[in-house]
């Protein structure tokens, strides 16, 4: 079972920093190789441009293809074009620079004291 957040842990991170770059503490870092992302107008589903913000969609090995047996829940999750809609309100810079704003949607219901309810999701292997 993966969180959808552990998804974003795995696609951006300080795992690329470079030492050579300056410390940018706001962002989650740079893409992974072998993923890309783009950021999508929440108001007309259209690409926007570098440092704009809007919804983070992400395509990669790592990305899940689906939630098992619910059909209805993957087309929500997934385009039919493959990207991932994370629900991650962020943008990304020129520079590769990813950035997480807000949350779009909740993820995680609390039940009892803290514990989170996680989906189960079909990753590629």
């Amino acid at each position: 079972m993966v969180p959808l957040t552990e998804v974003l842990y795995r696609i951006a991170g300080i795992a690329t920093w470079d030492p050579q770059l300056p410390v940018d503490s706001a962002s989650v870092g740079d893409l992974y190789a072998g993923v890309i992302a783009k950021v999508v107008s929440t108001e007309d589903g259209r690409t926007l441009p570098p440092s704009t913000p809007g919804e983070l969609y992400v395509k990669g090995p790592a990305t899940p293809v689906g939630y098992y047996n619910n059909a209805a829940a993957t087309e929500e999750l997934i385009t039919p074009d493959g990207w991932l809609r994370t629900g991650d309100f962020g943008l990304i810079r020129e520079d590769g620079r990813v950035f997480i704003l807000d949350r779009l949607k909740v993820g995680c219901l609390l039940a009892s004291s803290w514990s989170c309810t996680f989906l189960v999701l079909v990753i590629r292997c």
